[in-house]
């Protein structure tokens, strides 16, 4: 049994996700600060022109490499602005595009962006719908970065994944998101147990080494009388016993501070029903990532509120399709991009405030700001995107990037409406970048090539050497 089988057999038994019991006790300070990756990820993309910059000395129909701390906070465009105390630390990316869903069967655009933006890769065709062909790169640098013993990532949404979520463990393989910030916080940090009672994981911890005895004393028996599957199949579970053994060991000595309770508001007709959700999950994924609970975060931001916006009707469909051209959906939709900023910024503050190393929390974090589509009106060209921390020295940070377009457009129907010959870069060299970044042995992510039409090959691996150091 390969060791590839061995591992998806783990993962698909629940070693790679669920509830873990954490001490609490002093924060550790760490000598070598490990490397995180954090995605947050929106609905609905961006209007471009509220996004994009063009500062002084560029051209629109060239490459260029701006110094943000060159700019003053005024001239950061609209969306951008409210990430100005941070702009040092930021890259934009503009002028990528989702190669891969472009050249991808014609699909319903929200979730065929969903199921290529974190993966890059050809969607299954699947009797329930299509699904992501790959694991999604959170997935594939979990598997590479992760301690043993400690969780590989951890999945949250604020008020549940839509268009089928876009995380995926493999092929066909969705991982729902953990949507309840409470729950997630009483698995993740147990209160501590005065008086003498023993706390449930103190009992895990007193019991474990008992039972786990007497299970190898039962494996010893029983594995002389198997042959072929089922010595296999026995062998198996005792790899996943073996590893839930290690687990609980490891997280014994695990030392970190425990966070305050979430304050999460229940009233789903108040707009901090939405907001304290979000808070709660950015303070539970700075305290677990401090606590080296694991090094993979994933949020996943549902659509706003009309009361996120001051309008109404419907979001998507009064102002995300027609972002394009009409007026007041484009000063919606940009209020929309200016608000997810907000929820970005705060994330950065909370990251920010975690001493670590020589620097913060964030310095040894690359998080990434990214949507399933380009644009409301369901665009995969141009993909914009924002980068956030340093991953311990292995971004450059402070820069605006632009790419024009200029890859091959390998959409199998280019006479369909709003096709362009010629598209952004692949936005999997993003991926791969990021992946790189923060500690993962990878050479791409996703689909690796793609074709035209007309034959012309469209390469979609590399990576974005501009924003490593």
């Amino acid at each position: 049994m390969s060791y590839l089988r061995r591992r998806r057999f783990l993962q698909a038994c629940g070693l790679g996700a669920g509830s873990l019991f954490l001490p609490s006790i002093a924060l550790r300070a760490q000598a070598a600060p490990p490397r995180r990756l954090i995605v947050l990820y929106t609905q609905h993309g961006f209007v471009y022109d509220s996004i994009k910059m063009r500062p002084p000395g560029t051209t629109e129909g060239a490459d260029f490499d701006v110094a943000l701390s060159d700019l003053d906070d005024s001239q950061l465009s609209r969306v951008l602005r409210p990430l100005a105390p941070f702009k040092d630390r930021l890259n934009v990316v503009d002028g990528l595009a989702m190669v891969s869903a472009e050249g991808d069967i014609a699909f319903n655009e929200h979730e065929k962006g969903a199921r290529h933006a974190l993966t890059g890769t050809t969607m299954i065709d699947d009797p329930s719908g299509a699904l992501a062909g790959a694991a999604s790169f959170d997935q594939v640098v979990a598997r590479q970065i992760g301690l043993q013993g400690r969780l590989d990532s951890l999945e949250f949404a604020v008020t549940g994944s839509t268009s089928g979520g876009a995380i995926y463990r493999d092929a066909n393989q969705p991982i729902p998101p953990d949507d309840d910030p409470r729950g997630a916080f009483s698995r993740l940090f147990p209160p501590a147990q005065g008086g003498g009672v023993l706390s449930d994981a103190d009992k895990v911890r007193l019991g474990q080494s008992s039972a786990l005895d007497q299970v190898a004393r039962q494996y010893e028996k029983l594995l002389p009388r198997l042959s072929g599957e089922d010595a296999q199949k026995l062998s198996l579970h005792h790899d996943l016993v073996r590893s839930a053994e290690l687990r609980v060991q490891a997280l014994q000595d695990l030392q970190c501070a425990r966070p305050d309770d979430p304050a999460v508001v229940d009233d789903f007709n108040n707009v901090a029903f939405y907001e304290s959700r979000f808070d709660a999950f950015v303070d539970i994924t700075a305290a677990a990532l401090s606590c080296d609970l694991t090094r993979v975060v994933t949020l996943q931001l549902s659509q706003l509120r009309n009361d996120h916006l001051g309008i109404a009707g419907d979001v998507h469909a009064d102002f995300a399709h027609n972002s394009d051209t009409n007026p007041a959906a484009i000063d919606v939709m940009s209020r929309y991009g200016e608000v997810h900023a907000e929820h970005l910024r705060r994330l950065l503050v909370a990251l920010d405030s975690v001493p670590e190393g020589n620097g913060t929390l964030l310095d040894n974090c690359a998080v990434l700001w990214c949507s399933e589509l380009a644009t409301g009106t369901h665009k995969f060209n141009i993909w914009p995107a924002v980068v956030a921390g340093g991953a311990g020295g292995a971004l450059r940070t402070g820069r605006y990037l632009r790419f024009v377009t200029q890859t091959p457009n390998p959409n199998p129907n280019p006479n369909f409406g709003g096709v362009e010959r010629f598209i952004g870069r692949p936005h999997n060299q993003l991926l791969t970048s990021l992946a790189r970044a923060v500690g993962a042995d990878v050479d791409s992510i996703g689909t690796e090539e793609l074709f035209t039409p007309d034959g012309e090959r469209v390469p979609l691996t590399g990576a974005l050497d501009e924003i490593l150091s």
